[in-house]
């Protein structure tokens, strides 16, 4: 089953440039993978009856041209797979004219609200999330994001109140504006389309975290860790 839903460009999702920021056309996209996750029975409102809750593994994402202010966009969501322990959810965003100017693909797993242990995904998601199999945002699979070995730039940051989800740790999404903080001013001002995120442990409340850069075969790459950098928090790759 294909999920939409229509969203209006606000005045708040928009940069210097009048276009919607990657961050904003993001929040479409975990807005709506919430929303059918709620239909499911399985959404954030659901979690004491259920005693289940989705968490983000991966994103990749992909903009061909961003929507401005003011624009009505149209977001499809659908659940693509669902193997073991994984899940993976792919969009699309098209414009008033249905072409296809965003699309996106996801990972999850499915955690025990109580022990935060992952669950096997139980046999009946699938035909409750009524799965599109034969339908890709992309051709290829989620690549595995590796750490580089090297790094130019690093900095410390602390985590604010205002970072924090309802899962009591930093919000997936706020993960890009710390990668983006660290970013060189020729860097951070250039109209960067693609987004590879790889989650590997949350961020709790209060934490000051260690966040490098370096560039590799055209690609910035940002490692969010620990402040002794022995734990590593994400990966990002823009370019």
């Amino acid at each position: 089953m294909i999920f939409e839903r229509n969203y209006t460009v606000g005045n708040r999702d928009v940069g210097n440039n009048n276009k919607a920021t990657n961050k904003a056309i993001l929040k479409y996209l975990e807005n709506i993978a919430c929303k059918h996750s709620d239909e499911v029975g399985y959404g954030i409102n659901t979690i004491e009856q259920t005693g289940v809750v989705w968490i983000l593994l991966d994103w990749k994402f992909n903009v061909i041209e961003k929507p401005i202010y003011g624009q009505t966009i149209k977001v499809k969501t659908w659940s693509r797979k669902m193997e073991k322990c994984y899940a993976y959810r792919d969009f699309e965003v098209c414009d008033e004219k249905e072409n296809i100017i965003a699309k996106a693909t996801t990972k999850w797993v499915l955690l025990d609200a109580k022990t935060k242990k992952i669950l096997r995904i139980p046999e009946e998601f699938p035909i409750k999330y009524n799965q599109e199999t034969e339908k890709h945002a992309f051709e290829e699979e989620i690549e595995k994001l590796r750490e580089p070995e090297n790094e130019e730039i690093s900095m410390q940051l602390k985590t604010r109140r205002t970072d924090i989800d309802i899962n009591n740790h930093v919000n997936n999404l706020n993960y890009l504006d710390f990668a983006y903080e660290i970013l060189p001013d020729e860097v951070y001002y250039q109209d960067l389309k693609n987004i590879r995120i790889t989650y590997k442990h949350q961020i709790e409340p209060g934490k000051t975290v260690n966040i490098s850069y370096t560039k590799q075969e055209g690609k910035n790459i940002i490692t969010i860790k620990t402040i002794d950098k022995t734990q590593l928090h994400a990966i990002v790759e823009l370019w």
